[in-house]
């Protein structure tokens, strides 16, 4: 696969999270604004699920192996290999971190 090819893969993968957490995020917003009364056991379980599936999206081997492939290519732009370096570095951070402690510590 060719290094453009790579980064396009990687761009998309990190789409899918980003679009995960934004969807969280709205539903963090409507619990703070206005969910009903009854409402919070729920939406709080429905915030740590998207969370864990975004950390667990993020934390995957496959995408430690494209990050890891991308770091090892040439042929990226300063920006793309910033880019890539900056999530191999909070890729690294996040796997340290169990799916559990992520879901309950949302």
């Amino acid at each position: 696969m060719t290094v453009e090819n790579l980064y396009q893969e990687y761009k998309k993968n990190l789409q899918k999270i980003a679009d995960v957490r934004y969807a969280s995020a709205v539903l963090q917003w409507d619990q703070e604004t206005y969910i009903p009364s009854k409402g919070g056991e729920i939406r709080g379980r429905q915030i740590a699920t998207l969370s864990e599936i975004a950390h667990e999206q993020f934390t995957s081997n496959s995408f430690g192996n494209l990050l890891q492939e991308l770091l090892s290519k040439d042929g990226l732009s300063d920006f793309e290999k910033k880019n890539v370096e900056l999530s191999w570095y909070d890729y690294n951070k996040s796997k340290k971190l169990p799916a559990a402690f992520v879901r309950e510590l949302s």
